[in-house]
Formats: C-alpha cells, sequence, structure tokens
C-alpha cells in the first residue's frame, strides 16, 4: 500500500466516522419527533406573549423577487395561528424590480396580522447585505418569536405553528426542513439532483442537532427566540460575513446557555424551486460554502482535510478506470454505501424517497463539484443577486 493510499483509507475512515455520527444524530431527530403534534406549541414564554403587543414576526429579507413574493405573502395569509397575534416585515434590499411596491400595495394579509415593506438600501460598507436585511427586520419587532424565511419560498398554512412547536424553555433557535421542488411541472432528474443535495446539507444539520453540535443551518427556514438572540448579541461580531446568518447563528446559539432544536413536523418545511440554470445553482451553493474557513475550532480544519480528500477522490476513478490505480474501488465501495445509508435513511424520513432515484449520478459528480464550489466561495469573487462579492466584506 503507498503512502496516498493510506491517507485516502485514513481520510474515508474519517468521513464515514463523521457521516455515521451524523446518521446517529438523524436518527435521534427522528426519534424524538415521532410524538410531534401541531397543537404543542412547546413552552413558549407567555409572560413575553402576554406583554408584547406581537406575539409572533416572520422577517423576509428581499431582492428582485418580484415573482416569488406575493406567493409567499398569500401563504402566510392562510396561517393557522390559533389566536396568535402576526407581524410580517419584508425588507427591501434595494430592488429594482418591483418588489418593494407590490408588497407595500399588497391587501391580502388583513385580518391575520400587520404587513410592513422596509428598505434596507442604507446599508453600511463592510455589512453582508442578507445580515443588514435581518438586523433591520429584527429591530423593528418586539415579537418574543421571530421566524426567517427567504421571498422565493413557499410555506404550509401550519409552518409557523409547526416551528413554534419545537421550543421549550432552553431553545434559543429552531432550524426548519427545506425542500427543492417545483409542483408546477413535470419531475425531472436535474431537479432531483439540487434537491438530494440540498437534503443532505440539511440532514447534516439535523444530524449535528441531534448530536447536540450544530454544525449547519438554512436561513430560510429559522426561528428565534427574541431573548435568546438578544443574549448572544445578535449578528454582532460576524455583520461581515456574507453567508453568516445561519450556520455561524447556530453555532454561537449552541455555544451559549441556550439550545438549538430541529422542527420535525412536515409542516415545518419549507419549499423552494429549484436554480433555473446550472450557473445559478453554482453560484447560490458558492455563497453557501464561502464561510467555510471561517468556522473555527476544529471544523475548519476537518473541512481543509475533506476538501483534499475530495480531489484525490475526484482523480481516483479516471486512474481506476485506465487501470492506473487498481486498489481503489474499495474506498469508493465505502463511502458509496455510507452516503447511501446515511441519504437513504434521511430522505425515507423526510419524505423524499423519490429523489434517491438520482442518487447514483449525484454520487459520481459530487466530489469535483464540492471542490470547484468550495474553492471558489473561500477563495474567490462571486456573484449573487446581481453583486460581485467575496466570503468576507
Amino acid at each position: 500500500m503507498t503512502m496516498l493510499d493510506s491517507f485516502l483509507w485514513l481520510c474515508t475512515l474519517g468521513y464515514a466516522l463523521f457521516v455515521i455520527t451524523m446518521l446517529i444524530g438523524l436518527v435521534r431527530i427522528a426519534w424524538q419527533g415521532r410524538t410531534v403534534s401541531l397543537q404543542d406549541r412547546g413552552t413558549m414564554d407567555s409572560h413575553a406573549m402576554d406583554t408584547s403587543p406581537m406575539d409572533v414576526a416572520v422577517v423576509i429579507p428581499v431582492r428582485n423577487e418580484f415573482p416569488h413574493i406575493l406567493a409567499l405573502l398569500d401563504d402566510l395569509s392562510k396561517q393557522v395561528l390559533y389566536g396568535l397575534r402576526l407581524e410580517v416585515i419584508v425588507v427591501d434590499d434595494a430592488s429594482t424590480d418591483g418588489t418593494a411596491e407590490a408588497v407595500s400595495q399588497y391587501a391580502g394579509l388583513r385580518g391575520v396580522g400587520v404587513l410592513r415593506c422596509v428598505s434596507a438600501a442604507t446599508r453600511p460598507a463592510g455589512v453582508s447585505p442578507k445580515i443588514w436585511a435581518m438586523q433591520q427586520g429584527m429591530s423593528l419587532t418586539v415579537a418574543p418569536f421571530v421566524l426567517a424565511t427567504d421571498g422565493d419560498c413557499r410555506v404550509s398554512p401550519s409552518w409557523i405553528q409547526a416551528m413554534l412547536g419545537a421550543f421549550d424553555d432552553d431553545t434559543g433557535m429552531v432550524v426548519g426542513m427545506t425542500r427543492c421542488d417545483d409542483v408546477t411541472r413535470p419531475y425531472r432528474r436535474t431537479d432531483a439532483i439540487q434537491s438530494l443535495e440540498l437534503s443532505a446539507y440539511l440532514f447534516i444539520a439535523a444530524g449535528s442537532i441531534g448530536m447536540g453540535h450544530p454544525l449547519s443551518a438554512n436561513g430560510n427556514n429559522l426561528a428565534y427566540r427574541r431573548a435568546a438572540y438578544d443574549a448572544i448579541g445578535g449578528y454582532a461580531g460576524i455583520e461581515h460575513i456574507v453567508g453568516g446568518d445561519d450556520d455561524l447563528m447556530a453555532q454561537r446559539m449552541a455555544a451559549s446557555r441556550w439550545n438549538v432544536r430541529f422542527a420535525t413536523h412536515a409542516a415545518a418545511t419549507v419549499y423552494t424551486q429549484p436554480s433555473d440554470t446550472l450557473l445559478n445553482f453554482i453560484r447560490q451553493r458558492v455563497r453557501w460554502i464561502s464561510k467555510g474557513l471561517i468556522y473555527g475550532g476544529w471544523l475548519t480544519p476537518f473541512l481543509v482535510v475533506m476538501w483534499l480528500y475530495l480531489v484525490l477522490f475526484s482523480v481516483s476513478l479516471p486512474l481506476w478506470l485506465l487501470g492506473m490505480w487498481p486498489s481503489v474501488w474499495a474506498i469508493w465501495l465505502v463511502k458509496v454505501l455510507v452516503d447511501g445509508l446515511f441519504l437513504g435513511f434521511g430522505s425515507i424520513y423526510m419524505g423524499q424517497a423519490r429523489n434517491l432515484r438520482a442518487w447514483p449520478i449525484a454520487e459520481l459528480l459530487y466530489a469535483p463539484y464540492a471542490v470547484l464550489v468550495s474553492a471558489w466561495g473561500n477563495l474567490g469573487r462571486f456573484t449573487w443577486k446581481g453583486r460581485v462579492t467575496k466570503s468576507t466584506l
């Protein structure tokens, strides 16, 4: 066995241990959520609700989301609230497509709560647009519970109840599931690949939360206890990080006295459409992964080693096919089995089993894709929502 074989085997075993650990956490989440009911609002702070003019707020940062935002507002107007007072705050980040005007003229939320549309155009230099928009929204509400989603998402009528139901006395933040589905067109394998890749990301979020050490989250489906958000200083100290509004907040919350939980009820799921082009998909994922070198602790060196592992993995299959690395098939077998077990359980549990049809091709494409996206996001500049940026400002 060569030194290269030894390194690849060592990395493969480390990768397998990590994935199995995430699988154990995911099984814990599934077990804990087996009896969740929408009638259970958790142990929310009733005193805070009694003394606040609003019980719950939804903050939606948007930029050029005119084609989607009104559908989301329609969804929010249909929420089953059981008497809760709802406030919706749309924070417009210098849209140029009429998003702010459409929201300001929207009249469908009457009878449910308060709708406000505010501008985040006066963003200070060196502050992430998404975080600045979230800060503006959070500063405008005194609701004891605040949910966050994106303007291109859709939610079920019980979304708010399902997210609030995940809180207990010690919970400061709840992370929800996101599904990448487009029900307006026939099933496409490329959509399934995107959906499976997003699901894997969130299975890791759920698994790490289940193990008590949150690693990731998705900013389009989060809920905060306001007291916990204030206690950790909100986004202070990470304002300059372009993608720090989800993963870093979950890690920061878990490092405090507050817990992070994963919402297991199906109604807590947020739906978003697959990216319409390969370039837009890559740009989105580049932004998501751009904070990898900022995590700190053991996670950053682990991710660097895994990146080197995936570089070798990317070239191993062509070399094996050429007969230049005959022993690598066993390493592939271990990775495929571990990935299949993790993705299979997660997809079936989350009701996304049909995406497994795209798993074989996704398995082949993932290593080179992850190498490219990780390097681009952490070392280069990228375009998102019409702006050229980098991981930190």
